[in-house]
């Protein structure tokens, strides 16, 4: 059975899934726990609507014991030894060849950069400020830099420089909360 969710109908989701879908996949079969698991994973976090969220349910576990006792120190050095794990990887399992940077172990090591770049700039939250204009046009250019090399990609070029894709999203994420606090989005 497939559902066509959105954002608003999760609640609604979860009514159908919770007393049609789970009632019926056990009066269908008896389902082993595995099948079982998986539902009620899927009833937490519906897949094709928030799939990221398992992803950062596994990241929580793992940020919990650099945030436990917050140091700053050991966020940035668990940001080295991302980049690190990111470089090996991308040097040495990801084919060139073909778009595959967005797949596999290294978009996993890319999401967990991002989060702990998250972590790092909710340590910094009071500071980081709308400058004016000038915060626009960043978020401008790195999206614009993300969307052109994807351009050049389709294109077949630039193939071996896939990880700048990922890279610009540190700062469009940066602009980002930047200009979210610009009092012509504050109004809104």
């Amino acid at each position: 059975m497939v559902f066509e969710k959105s954002e608003e109908d999760i609640p609604s989701f979860w009514l159908a899934f919770a007393f049609i879908v789970i009632p019926m996949k056990i009066l269908n079969k008896s389902p082993d726990l595995e099948n079982l698991l998986k539902l009620l994973g899927n009833f937490f976090y519906p897949p094709g609507v928030f799939w990221f969220l398992q992803v950062l349910m596994i990241f929580y576990v793992l940020i919990y014991f650099v945030i436990k006792n917050y140091n700053i120190r050991k966020v940035y050095y668990l940001g080295v030894i991302i980049c690190m794990i990111y470089v090996y990887l991308y040097v040495n399992c990801v084919d060139l060849s073909k778009w595959s940077v967005e797949d596999g172990y290294i978009q996993l090591v890319s999401f967990f950069a991002m989060f702990v770049f998250g972590t790092l700039i909710a340590d910094k939250t009071n500071k980081v400020v709308y400058a004016g204009p000038i915060d626009f046009v960043g978020l401008v250019v790195f999206v614009g830099g993300i969307y052109l090399h994807k351009f050049l990609m389709v294109q077949n070029m630039l193939m071996s420089l896939q990880f700048v894709q990922q890279l610009f999203l540190l700062p469009v994420v940066y602009y980002f909360l930047k200009v979210s606090r610009s009092e012509v989005i504050q109004k809104r």
